[in-house]
């Protein structure tokens, strides 16, 4: 079997650093993870041995005067634990990054599911997180892939927060490893900044352990790598609970170095919290921000918050009181007539419904929306009347295209009246929400076509082609996926306005709010220029 040595020889030699024929002595210990290969191999060709080829030696004094370094192992005294994590292997780093005063914290956690739906109070904890780091002097290390990388990179570079990326290589062969790494444009430069810097791993030049190699990659590399490990959830019989517990139990691993998240719910913890404890985790408290609400609670909290910068419905500026008290006067059930249409019957007005919203919204990069829940440190999933606020916040219903078979962006609505539309409300358990919600918007029909609403058309695929581009935004498929007539598409009776819909620039008279119930309607109405009626 090739050794690392042996193997390292052959790569070089690949490079065309090292000369045909000539016996290299390795004056390093092949397993000391502190000896830089670079350096050894200037070493020997200053100490006469003239193993390297000229352009050998002008790569190797590049790289060295540039910082980076060539390591057989993780620099770390616990490298032998690293080994059995994630197989032999060797690293190219900056050699700041291998100082002994550099120690590296890992941020991990599971259930926090899209965009955060597992856990919306996730900004507050990794606020809480990236302070801890910081004010330990530590480092952040990301291994892209797992949950918390691509937040935890862009919150860190925007506090400029020091961190090192961990990038493990596709190749099978540590010499075609090499000559990619060393072929990449950043080696031959000194790093013009010291907050973001990659750590190369290499191909394995030995297996890890069998009962560790089934474990994914990224999380034994963000588990076994850092000095300390942040857990912010750990889901109960997970794959980064089993990964804890045997760091736990490896006394390599530096003592009270696995911080595990505990929620304070009062002086007794659970028996799960309590067992992390016995195993010689740090119990991390952590307290839910009052920010922090769901379902009736949150109705109670946007009320306060969903303040507008607004006219009446006159558009004449008024005080906030005197705005308050005329729309205290716009509040009302449903019109008795309404609840005689059917599905068939058309009225004056056409429907959105608003839904919980969780990610981004239509329109928002993933960029965005994180800086966004960061800086708020709201909750990430907003019910249908929180969604709703901050639609009349904006004052505009956002395109997007995800309804569309195109890339034109559009606004949907129903031309069903709104009680029936409520009552044939289904939930889809595929989704996770409900198809309809009493909550939303009430838009004049004409007020629509005069900024171009049209119906949608319905058909199969040879109406679609028959289409024009500009009619195609506007095409819906008639059968829904199941292909059961029941199910058809057309019983939405759709219309689309192609771009956002800018509700201030309607007429005022032509929008009106609803909402479930009298409550809501009575409270939400002192903070919107619009009509709120209830449904319910």
């Amino acid at each position: 079997m090739l050794t690392s040595t042996n193997l390292l020889e052959r790569s070089l030699g690949k490079l065309g650093w090292l000369e045909p024929h000539v016996i290299f002595e390795w004056n390093a210990n092949a397993k000391d993870t502190s000896a830089c290969w670079f350096r050894e191999l200037l070493m020997q060709q200053d100490n006469g041995a003239m193993c390297l080829t000229p352009r050998g030696v002008d790569a190797v004094t590049r790289l060295l005067e540039a910082g980076w370094t060539l390591r057989s192992g993780w620099p770390r005294s616990w490298s032998t634990s690293v080994e059995r994590w994630l197989g032999q292997r060797m690293i190219v780093a900056h050699g700041c990054q291998c100082a002994d005063t550099v120690h590296f914290t890992s941020l991990i956690s599971s259930q926090v599911g899209r965009y955060g739906s597992g856990h919306p109070e996730w900004p507050q904890w990794l606020d809480g997180a990236l302070r801890h780091v910081r004010h330990h002097g530590h480092r952040l290390l990301i291994a892209p892939s797992t949950t918390l990388a691509e937040s935890v990179e862009q919150f860190a570079l925007t506090a400029g927060m020091e961190l090192a990326k961990v990038d493990w290589t596709k190749h099978q062969q540590l010499d075609d490893w090499l000559q990619a790494i060393i072929a990449l444009p950043e080696l031959s430069r000194e790093p013009t900044t010291g907050v973001c810097s990659t750590i190369f791993l290499s191909p394995t030049i030995e297996p890890a352990a069998a009962a560790l190699e089934h474990f994914p990659l990224q999380d034994r590399l963000s588990i076994a790598l850092a000095d300390q490990v942040l857990a912010l959830s750990v889901r109960d019989g997970g794959k980064l609970e089993e990964l804890l517990k045997l760091r736990l139990q490896d006394s390599e691993f530096p003592t009270a170095s696995v911080y595990v998240t505990l929620p304070m719910k009062g002086a007794m913890q659970s028996k799960s919290e309590q067992a992390w404890l016995d195993r010689g985790a740090v119990g991390w408290i952590t307290t839910t921000p009052s920010t922090i609400t769901h379902q009736t609670s949150g109705r109670r909290r946007l009320l306060g918050n969903c303040r507008l910068e607004g006219r009446d419905t006159t558009g004449s500026a008024d005080s906030a009181e005197d705005r308050r008290a005329t729309l205290q006067q716009l509040v009302s059930p449903l019109p008795s007539h309404w609840r005689q249409l059917s599905a068939d019957d058309d009225s004056d007005y056409l429907v959105h419904c608003t839904r919980a919203t969780i990610g981004p919204l239509p329109g928002e990069s993933e960029h965005s929306f994180r800086m966004r829940v960061w800086s708020r440190q709201e909750a990430i999933a907003w019910q249908p009347l929180e969604t709703l606020a901050h639609i009349c916040r904006e004052g505009r219903l956002r395109a997007t295209s995800m309804i569309t078979r195109t890339d034109v962006r559009c606004v949907s609505f129903s031309a069903v009246p709104l009680v029936p539309l409520l009552k044939r409300r289904t939930f889809r358990s595929h989704l996770g929400r409900w198809d309809w919600e009493p909550y939303g918007l009430l838009v004049r029909r004409d007020a629509l076509q005069q900024i171009g609403a049209r119906q949608v058309v319905y058909g199969d695929e040879a109406d679609y082609e028959k289409l024009t581009e500009s009619d195609k935004p506007f095409f819906q498929p008639l059968l829904r996926r199941t292909n059961k007539p029941t199910e058809s598409w057309a019983k939405e009776r759709e219309w689309r306005v192609a771009g956002d819909v800018h509700l201030r620039a309607l007429p005022a008279s032509s929008v009106v709010l609803f909402v479930c119930t009298q409550i809501e309607a009575q409270q939400f109405s002192r903070h919107v220029q619009w009509p709120v009626l209830w449904a319910e």
